[in-house]
């Protein structure tokens, strides 16, 4: 199973447009968006980022994927923000007579 934090931070670097800008964003050192996305790359088996000195770019499955892990993200937030909200509701008997 892929790891959570490894397509938030392929979904910010392609926000982002690098690894740079995404590593600022996330408070993390580059290498560590790097070596994260490369490690999703390798167990996905297919390059989603064409990546040069100069450039970064998404590959055509790489568009695809991209759109389908930000959703994701959107979901898994979503779903924490339900519990979360429930853990915030008041619960147990009231006192009132």
């Amino acid at each position: 199973m892929m790891n959570l934090n490894d397509l938030r931070f392929f979904v910010q670097a392609v926000e982002s447009g690098g690894f740079t800008s995404a590593a600022r964003q996330l408070g993390v050192p580059k290498s560590t968006v790097s070596k994260r996305v490369a490690e999703l790359e390798t167990g996905l088996g297919v390059r989603l980022i064409h990546r040069t000195s100069r450039s970064f770019t998404l590959s055509d499955l790489g568009r695809d994927f991209y759109d389908h892990a930000r959703a994701a993200l959107i979901e898994a937030e979503s779903a924490e923000g339900v519990v979360r909200r429930r853990l915030a509701e008041p619960s147990g008997r009231s006192s009132c007579t």
